[in-house]
């Protein structure tokens, strides 16, 4: 039975096969099965945006997992709109990272003035927006609601907590068109962004095919569980050479900045023989560096075993990093807690790169399973010590916060307080 394609009325003369088949999501994992209402309705926003002649902005975490995310829905949606576009694709279709975890105010300011321009000069339609590791939590917020006064749609793919949950929504909700993330549906940070992207890229398009890119991502995020290991299997690569990706990934997006990468980072996932000449050259490097600012963080930072058991790490990135040089802050955040896991073993970890204004966590999974969670802290923080301006957040066990520099002794010793009271 011939299957109904929904789509082909939009389609000039010539172009009906581009959506060959209807919308379908499928898997052999019940924890994506349960989301495929989320898959499908996502799926659908962004087939009717392509047809209906809206602009579609990817915007994705400036890291191995959002990359790999959003080369994965351009897989899906930039052939599409170049067959139906011709010369015109790049008014159609743009990806861009984000160096902030969340979609920052600057960077709806940017797409809101990208889209009156476009519509200014050439008659072109609001974009939608599909954010990628980015989107679902507090800090979003601003940006979502000022997109939604210009009149963006906005798609989000995300897998940082949203906060509180209530019927399957988050706070989030009421300003988007559909909202993809394991929180809303039971699940936790372990299904990444880019996993996410990957499935919902094709429920889009099926013909989309690239397990290197799910499998990149969860290594990039340290992912656990069975859907990981499978994408792992699927990839046919080692875990050791997808850990020298994941880097080479973040290391190319750090000198990146806030350049758009024009498929460099999407060449390197090809797999050919230059990208893993490539992987081996940066390895090589990022090795290097790692070793040494691990040699760096033995020498100069302050470890205190507390009553309660917990192991909690101390680094003054001031003092001890170069700057504007990778490793950066966040990625030595985690260099420090793989130095105190050799340490310490099968204890509660926590490790904290602080500056004068700043701080980066990472916790181990059994600091997570004695209670810590990283975003508790940070409300816990925001309600106690409001003089300091504390904001930020992340996943359970890793993420960043910002403070006024005066109150950065206050905020350490309130981190300090908040773990010594867990279990």
């Amino acid at each position: 039975m011939e299957k109904k394609n929904t789509f082909k009325k939009f389609y000039p003369a010539g172009t009906e096969s581009i959506f060959s088949e209807d919308i379908c999501f499928e898997s052999k994992f019940s924890e994506l099965m349960v989301m495929k209402p989320a898959f499908v309705a996502s799926a659908k926003i962004i087939r009717d945006a392509i047809s209906d002649g809206m602009p579609v902005y990817i915007r994705h975490h400036a890291d191995a997992d959002g990359y790999a995310g959003g080369i994965a829905l351009e897989k899906a949606i930039s052939p599409v709109i170049r067959k139906l576009r011709f010369n015109d694709t790049w008014r159609y279709f743009d990806r861009q990272p984000s160096k902030a975890p969340f979609y920052d105010y600057s960077d709806v300011l940017r797409d809101i003035i990208t889209s009156k321009r476009n519509t200014e000069r050439f008659g072109s339609k609001l974009p939608l927006v599909v954010l990628v590791d980015l989107g679902s939590t507090k800090e979003d917020l601003l940006a979502l609601r000022r997109a939604r006064i210009h009149g963006l749609k906005v798609v989000v793919v995300d897998h940082h907590s949203p906060g509180k949950v209530e019927a399957g929504k988050s706070a989030v909700d009421k300003y988007i068109e559909a909202h993809i993330n394991p929180y809303l549906f039971g699940h936790d940070k372990n299904i990444t962004a880019g996993m996410l992207a990957y499935e919902l890229a094709r429920t889009i398009d099926i013909g989309v095919y690239a397990p290197i890119l799910p499998a990149v991502a969860g290594t990039g995020d340290k992912s656990h569980g069975k859907i990981f290991d499978e994408y792992v299997k699927e990839s046919g690569e080692t875990q050791e050479f997808l850990k020298k990706l994941a880097l080479c990934v973040d290391f190319e997006a750090y000198h990146l900045r806030f350049m758009n990468d024009s498929g460099i980072i999407s060449e390197l996932l090809t797999l050919s023989d230059s990208a893993r000449k490539t992987v081996e050259l940066l390895s090589d490097e990022i090795t290097e560096r790692i070793n040494a600012q691990k040699a760096v963080i033995k020498e100069y930072s302050v470890v205190e075993t507390m009553k309660n058991g917990f192991v909690m790490g101390l680094f003054d990135a001031e003092n001890g990093m170069e700057q504007g040089r990778f490793p950066q802050i966040g990625k030595t955040s985690g260099i420090f807690i793989e130095y105190l896991s050799e340490k310490h073993k099968s204890t509660p970890l926590i490790a904290i790169v602080f500056t004068k204004g700043s701080m980066s966590l990472r916790a181990n999974t059994t600091a997570a399973k004695h209670g810590f969670d990283l975003n508790k802290m940070v409300q816990e923080l925001t309600s106690g010590i409001p003089e300091t301006k504390v904001e930020g957040g992340g996943h359970e066990v890793a993420g960043a916060l910002r403070f006024v520099p005066a109150g950065k002794n206050k905020v350490l010793e309130c981190v300090k307080q908040f773990i010594s009271k867990l279990a």
